[in-house]
């Protein structure tokens, strides 16, 4: 009989109702190179944003070496960005965070972390009482054949003394943790929020979402309006910015200043060759994706992230990859002008997180 039917109208207007109950939140995203700091008013309205460098030898892999210091840096941060308040969102990344996709027999809900608990334990390189877990049913599948009603569930494990040393870090700067989130929903949750702004939500839509960081890229793929499957690839800008310094024999700040001025992208060069690998692995994502929905096609493709603002990617973009690609923040309406459009490419994570109930 395949998934339950859904009302994607109910659906929408369900959206708007949560959008317009959005309370104002703070959110810390300490990345591999940058903190950054955001202050969203209701309504999803950003008040302020800003970043601040992270120091060589304060995070380590995703693990905090500094806790200190980087309770100091969060501080600066916040007051040179005016922005005031004593509870955060906390956005956490890395190669540590574990996400899964898991479909398990309908239950009662007090079952349900029991089972996850069971099914998880495979996939963690750690003891199992290492790590917080917490999942989100992201769709209800009715009985076939000899099957029974189902959930798909997405289930994240983040080593519980990474959360500590992020919250320790927080509470030392007078910031108290009122939830954690990990990019793989922070990205699905901005997709919904294009649905809501569009007026548009249709069961038909497969959507990429490839967000370029420092160092790693981020490749979401949802479908029917959900998380269906993600990637996290070791590569990003930072190595751009190393080609750029070796090839031209300069120093790396004076290479990360061309990355950002000049486009690369009209000849065949190493730059072109290193995004070349990377929508290598991009497209092994996707014929993934395409697999195991039976060939179902990516119908939009959207990138962010600060990697993403290199001039000519954009256009380099649509000639490699086989469906239009669009910048993720000119499908939102409060960021269609290039200042705001850009800085949204580099906060879009942190504004995902901001989303705090479903949409």
């Amino acid at each position: 009989m395949g998934k339950k039917t859904i009302n994607y109208e109910k659906r929408l207007q369900q959206s708007r109702s949560k959008i317009k109950k959005q309370k104002p939140i703070i959110v810390i995203d300490i990345g591999a190179s940058q903190l950054k700091v955001v202050q969203m008013k209701a309504n999803m309205e950003v008040k302020a944003w800003g970043t601040v460098a992270i120091p060589e030898g304060f995070i380590s892999q995703g693990r905090i070496e500094a806790q200190g210091p980087l309770a100091d840096l969060i501080k600066k941060a916040l007051s040179k960005h005016r922005i005031k308040g004593n509870k955060c969102a906390l956005c956490i990344s890395g190669n540590e965070v574990i996400v899964r996709e898991l479909v398990l027999p309908e239950m009662a809900p007090e079952q349900i972390l029991e089972n996850i608990n069971y099914e998880i334990i495979s996939f963690l390189p750690l003891k199992h009482a290492d790590y917080s877990i917490d999942y989100k049913i992201l769709e209800y599948i009715k009985a076939e054949d000899d099957k029974p009603d189902r959930i798909r569930l997405m289930v994240a494990a983040i080593p519980k003394v990474m959360v500590n040393q992020y919250i320790g870090a927080l509470k030392k700067a007078g910031i108290k943790v009122v939830y954690v989130d990990v990019v793989q929903n922070s990205l699905t949750k901005i997709s919904k929020l294009i649905s809501y702004e569009n007026n548009t939500m249709s069961a038909a839509e497969n959507i990429c979402i490839i967000d370029i960081g420092a160092r790693t890229c981020e490749v979401v793929i949802l479908s029917d309006g959900e998380y269906f499957t993600h990637k996290t690839i070791i590569k990003g800008s930072n190595d751009v910015t190393k080609l750029i310094s070796e090839k031209n024999e300069i120093d790396y700040d004076r290479a990360d200043e061309l990355k950002k001025r000049e486009n690369y992208f009209n000849q065949e060069n190493e730059v072109t060759k290193y995004f070349e690998n990377l929508f290598s692995d991009i497209d092994r994502t996707i014929s993934y994706f395409k697999n195991r929905k039976h060939g179902q096609e990516i119908n939009k493709i959207y990138i962010t992230g600060g990697g993403s603002l290199q001039p000519g990617l954009i256009e380099f973009c649509n000639k490699r990859l086989s469906t239009k690609t669009e910048f993720l923040a000119d499908q939102l309406k409060n960021y269609k002008n290039q200042k705001s459009k850009d800085s949204f490419a580099i906060f879009s994570q942190a504004i995902g997180v901001t989303i705090r109930e479903d949409i």
